[in-house]
């Protein structure tokens, strides 16, 4: 099982398989700028997903079982947000690998913090604007690496105060071999989701709550199971849970009632 952790080194959103971490770390994270929360959720006219890998981490692109391309679930909950909001936003999500752009090769094992900073601030993304909002999305082989110890389940990270997303594929891989590739691809697409739930602000991460939801014996998370903003979404069991009871509601939004009255209610 993973649980959601929150690292003191440039202080992340990720998930692991130690309570002690989450025991240590939960209670050191910091809230969303206010910045990137106006910019996001606000001022900007357009938003813009941009993808990097790096060779051996491509993310997967085919389509799923009802022929719609897996980054789909990812546009369709981006674009629900821009629909709460009441706001004319332009939305960019990138859905083939000839829209993503690949990267030198890293020959890397592990990933800490500031090498990932390092990594993205040297990877030409776009620069974001008030008016243009930019999720910086890489993907990356090898595991992430807090305090000296490497966590091999760790399937994504969000930086938190900025719009960086890192994907470990080997991770995701991984949950393909020992399940099934289409709950990795699934489980790809939700923890995309899950880091950008972050970054926008979720849950009482800088967007605050109209009713208290927020699970905070496990830090920025929901306490709806069926909310993908819920710390054991990611998990393989629960992920797999998560996701046939999110095909079973025949909607498209991963995000709870709770997390989608907050962003429509944030001033």
């Amino acid at each position: 099982m993973r649980i959601l952790l929150f690292v003191s080194l440039f202080i992340l959103f990720s998930c692991g398989s130690d309570n002690s971490d989450l025991e240590q770390h939960s209670q050191l994270y910091r809230v969303q700028s206010t910045a990137n929360l106006d910019m996001l959720l606000k001022t900007s006219s357009e938003l813009v997903v941009e993808v990097v890998y790096e060779p051996g981490a491509e993310p997967y692109t085919d389509k799923n079982f009802r022929n719609r391309h897996y980054w789909t679930f990812l546009e369709s909950n981006l674009q629900a947000i821009i629909d709460l909001r009441g706001r004319e936003v332009t939305l960019t999500v990138p859905k083939e690998l000839a829209d993503m752009r690949m990267i030198a090769i890293q020959d890397k094992t592990s990933w800490t913090a500031q090498e990932i900073e390092s990594l993205v601030s040297s990877s030409n993304f776009t620069t974001a604007t008030s008016a243009k909002g930019v999720f910086k999305v890489i993907f990356l082989k090898g595991h992430f690496k807090s305090d000296g110890v490497v966590k091999d389940k760790v399937l994504g990270i969000n930086v938190t105060g900025t719009t960086t997303i890192a994907i470990f594929k080997d991770v995701v891989e991984e949950m393909g071999r020992e399940r099934d590739d289409n709950i990795a691809k699934f489980a790809e697409q939700s923890t995309l989701v899950h880091e950008i739930g972050h970054a926008i602000g979720l849950v009482n991460n800088g967007v605050k709550q109209v009713a208290n939801h927020q699970d905070t014996a496990h830090g920025a998370h929901c306490m709806n199971t069926d909310c993908v903003m819920n710390w054991q979404n990611e998990g393989a069991t629960e992920m797999i849970s998560f996701i046939e009871n999110y095909f079973s509601s025949g909607s498209e939004i991963m995000f709870g009632e709770n997390c989608l009255d907050d962003i429509k209610a944030h001033k």
